[in-house]
């Protein structure tokens, strides 16, 4: 009696169309991963980018109240803070000496929060500690609906798969040998070309997060320079220092290698001071021709500038550079703003609605020309500036009267004294 022999084990279909569904759902499961985790840096990476520009925000608005001891204008600002953002959980301000000037709480248990602290100074004296706590579980409930909306669709196209598959490999099975080897060639192109396909969509996805990753820096170079710029609004001495290194910190954005600004008196641009020079009244070297620029005169070529036409209507005004009449006023030398992509004129006011103080333009050479975030930062930049130079005016102006009172004191003085001494011839000369 010949001993068994062994028996090949036997090929099964759905074992194999079992192993390459669970590899299929496998690979979709660590690619859903991946997406979750990438998606949760970046929503945790803006919520800290915007709780700390919110933050600096709070500060700025808080300076001027420290500074004149108006501890309840602050009180009341935290808490309406706290109560018009409702991701705020915790806000409270703390002296330098450590105690607890006012706070802000919101009844909230989630373990998702974010805590950020910011000191105020001011001529590098400490008046202030800000402490902000928000609560981020709303994003945490996004991404776990993310996340089973990527697993939902991962079991389901795997499912698909693995039912398309049952089906492909039954119909392969019964089917001649010669008609196999033809799906199997057709099959192997058809894979070709989802592989193909699928290199492409990574590319254009991989270029995607590229160019949005550029726009993030790029809005973050914006940001500081901004943040600069409200910096030197509490820390010039005078609105002619500042302005002129307002102009020069503009310029040392990457994008922008140019920028004017204009002050009105009368209807026209009475001063300019742009970034080319310190002295606005030196026409020798600068760039733009000495002013006034009239606003209103049709029959000036200014008349036509972004600038006269942002003053004239109050409102921002962007041209592109194709349609800019580099050729026309005010421009003595316009090779500075040679290649330029875009022009923006923004409206310098005291408060919204108000009219216009001056006229800011800013030149880029950026391609694209300028983003709407970067735009919605100018234009709050623009009505921070406008403020500014408001300010300036009304303390020159209390400064000139308070020196007209005193000299008229004066004057009154040493008229009752010659009135005395007229009077009496005794004591005249003493």
């Amino acid at each position: 009696m010949s001993p068994d022999l062994p028996t090949a084990p036997r090929f099964s279909y759905s074992r194999v169309i079992i192993a390459l569904v669970a590899l299929m759902l496998a690979s979709l499961t660590l690619i859903d991963l991946m997406v979750l985790k990438q998606q949760r840096q970046n929503l945790l990476r803006n919520i800290k980018v915007q709780a700390a520009v919110e933050l600096e925000q709070a500060a700025t608005f808080m300076t001027e109240p420290l500074l004149r001891y108006r501890f309840a204008d602050i009180e009341q600002f935290i808490h309406q803070w706290g109560i018009n953002n409702i991701e705020v959980v915790h806000f409270e301000a703390i002296t330098p000496q450590g105690h607890l000037l006012t706070e802000f709480k919101r009844p909230v248990t989630s373990p998702h929060r974010l805590r950020l602290e910011k000191a105020i100074e001011v001529s590098g004296r400490h008046l202030l500690t800000l402490r902000l706590e928000k609560d981020y579980a709303h994003t945490v409930e996004i991404l776990a609906q993310l996340r089973n909306r990527l697993l939902l669709a991962s079991l389901f196209i795997s499912a698909a798969l693995g039912i398309s598959l049952w089906f492909i490999f039954r119909l392969l099975a019964i089917r001649p040998l010669e008609q196999e080897i033809t799906r199997r060639r057709a099959a192997e192109a058809e894979l070709a070309e989802l592989n193909r396909t699928l290199e492409e969509r990574v590319r254009a996805r991989t270029r995607e997060i590229a160019k949005l990753l550029d726009l993030e820096i790029y809005l973050r170079e914006i940001m500081g320079t901004v943040s600069d710029i409200n910096g030197l609004l509490l820390t010039s001495p005078d609105l002619e220092i500042l302005l002129n290194q307002a102009c020069a910190r503009f310029v040392r954005h990457g994008q922008y290698r140019f920028c004017w600004l204009g002050l009105l008196d009368r209807g026209a641009i009475g001063t300019v001071y742009h970034s080319g020079t310190r002295n606005p009244s030196s026409a020798a070297q600068a760039p733009l021709s000495t002013p006034p620029y009239d606003l209103n005169d049709r029959r000036s070529p200014f008349h036509l500038h972004p600038a006269a036409r942002c003053g004239r209507e109050n409102k921002i005004v962007i041209e592109k550079s194709s349609r800019y009449p580099r050729e026309l006023p005010p421009w003595q030398d316009s090779r500075v703003i040679t290649d330029f992509q875009q022009v923006i004129a923004l409206p310098l006011r005291p408060e919204s609605g108000q009219p216009p103080l001056g006229v800011l333009a800013v030149y880029t050479w950026r391609p694209e020309g300028f983003e709407p975030e970067e735009i919605a930062m100018l234009e709050e930049l623009s009505g921070d500036l406008g403020f500014a130079i408001a300010s300036f005016r009304r303390r020159e102006e209390l400064n000139r009267l308070t020196a007209e009172r005193n000299a008229n004191y004066e004057e009154t003085i040493l008229t009752f004294v010659k009135m005395i001494e007229q009077r009496d011839t005794y004591t005249a000369g003493h």
